[in-house]
C-alpha cells in the first residue's frame, strides 16, 4: 500500500504520484508496502487497496505471509455514526493493532455502493500522519498513512480524520479500508494485513433546534460558489475565543480569518480568495472551520477561480 495527507501531506495535488525513490530512507519508507526487491512506494500505498470493490484488493497482493485478517489483532474505524446526517462533519480514527507488530499502514475510501462513486468528502486532519490521494470528479478518493505515520517501533497505530457527509438523497455511504500490520524488518515478510468495512445509511434530516440560552453558530457564506471574494457570517450566543480558518482540501490552512476573543453578537468578514501571503488561491474545494465559545462550526464551499 502507498500512503499520502489532511489532505495530502508529504505528496500534493491531486493523483499524486510516486516516483522511483533510492538509499536507506527509501527502502525503509516502503518496505511495508512493497515486496523485497520490488518498486518501493514512498508515503503511502498505491490507490485501489482498499478492499474496495470491483476488484477487492488490499496489501496481500504484497504482503503474502498470511491470509485476511488471520492475526491476532484488528482493524477499526471509530466515531461513525449509526446513520449520517446529510453534509454533517463527523471526526473519526482509523485504529490498527497487532501483538508483536511494530509498524503500520492503511488505505481507506467511501463509497456510493450502487454507483461506486465517492461518498461525500474525506478530509485530513493530520497532515504529517496522514494523506488522500483525489480521484477525477466523483471518482473514488484514498486517505492513507504518511511515511512518518507508519509510526516505526510502534505498539499499536491510529490516524484521525474527518468526513463531510454527502448530501440528501445520496443514499447508504460505504466505508472499506485495509491496514498493514507490519514487523518492520524491512521487507514484506511476516506482515499481518486485515480489512474492515461499514456500511451508514443515510439518516432523515431534521431541522437545527436553537439550544436553550443561545443562539447556535449560524455559520454561513454567500456566494457558494465564489468567484473572488465571499462573507462569512456567524453568531455568538456567549463570550469567549473566536478561531476562523479556510482550509483547502488537504486540511492545510490557507488563511487565519479571526484569531482572539469575542463579544456575543453577530459577525460577518470577508475572504478575498487569498492565502496568507497574498497569493490568489487556486480554484477547488474548500472548507470553512469555526470554532467559538466552546461550539465547532464548518462549511464546504467550492471556488471557481
Amino acid at each position: 500500500m502507498r500512503p499520502q495527507s489532511h489532505r495530502r501531506g508529504p505528496a500534493s495535488g491531486s493523483h499524486a504520484r510516486v516516483s522511483h525513490l533510492v538509499g536507506p530512507l527509501a527502502l525503509l519508507a516502503g518496505a511495508i508496502f512493497a515486496p523485497a526487491r520490488a518498486l518501493a512506494y514512498h508515503g503511502g500505498p498505491p490507490d485501489g487497496h482498499a478492499s474496495d470493490p470491483p476488484l477487492f484488493r488490499n496489501c496481500t497482493s504484497c504482503h503474502s505471509s498470511f491470509t485476511v485478517n488471520s492475526g491476532n489483532g484488528g482493524l477499526n474505524v471509530t466515531g461513525l455514526p449509526a446513520q449520517y446526517t446529510p453534509g454533517e462533519t463527523y471526526h473519526l480514527n482509523v485504529i490498527l493493532v497487532d501483538p508483536g507488530q511494530r509498524r503500520w499502514g492503511f488505505e481507506l475510501t467511501v463509497i456510493q455502493p450502487v454507483s461506486g462513486d465517492e461518498a461525500g468528502t474525506l478530509v485530513v486532519d493530520d497532515a504529517v500522519t496522514t494523506q488522500i490521494s483525489e480521484g477525477p470528479g466523483v471518482e473514488r478518493d484514498y486517505l492513507k498513512q504518511t511515511a512518518d505515520g507508519t509510526f516505526p517501533t510502534a505498539t499499536s497505530a491510529s490516524w484521525s480524520f474527518f468526513w463531510v457527509a454527502p448530501l440528501t438523497g445520496t443514499g447508504p455511504a460505504k466505508f472499506y479500508l485495509a491496514g498493514n500490520a507490519a514487523n518492520n524488518n524491512a521487507n514484506a515478510a511476516g506482515d499481518f494485513i486485515y480489512t474492515k468495512n461499514y456500511e451508514i445509511p443515510e439518516g432523515i434530516t431534521l431541522a437545527v433546534q436553537t439550544p436553550e440560552g443561545g443562539a447556535p453558530l449560524g455559520l454561513s457564506a454567500a456566494p457558494n460558489p465564489l468567484f473572488d471574494q465571499v462573507v462569512i457570517s456567524y453568531l455568538l450566543a456567549q463570550p469567549g475565543p473566536v478561531d476562523l480558518r479556510v482550509l483547502d482540501s488537504t486540511g492545510r490552512v490557507v488563511r487565519t480569518l479571526v484569531r482572539g476573543a469575542a463579544l456575543p453578537g453577530s459577525y460577518a468578514i470577508t475572504w478575498d480568495g487569498r492565502d496568507t501571503v497574498g497569493r490568489s488561491a487556486p480554484a477547488g474545494v474548500y472548507f470553512y472551520l469555526l470554532n467559538a465559545a466552546g461550539e465547532r462550526g464548518n462549511l464546504r464551499a467550492v471556488k471557481l477561480r
